[in-house]
């Protein structure tokens, strides 16, 4: 999937979506749910509790 597909499926600008993909933005839980439903998975797929 490109950034803009992804962008696309979330509403969001490009520079956005790469933003999020480079570590340079803090998202919400609210953004994750957003993203996990776009992408049809489950939220906890985001989050790595083994840093």
């Amino acid at each position: 999937m490109t950034l803009q597909q992804l962008a696309d499926l979330l509403e969001a600008e490009r520079q956005y979506v790469w933003s999020i993909e480079n570590g340079k933005v803090n998202l919400t839980l609210d953004y994750i749910d957003r993203i996990a439903k776009a992408l049809n998975v489950q939220q906890s797929e985001f989050i790595n509790t083994n840093v």
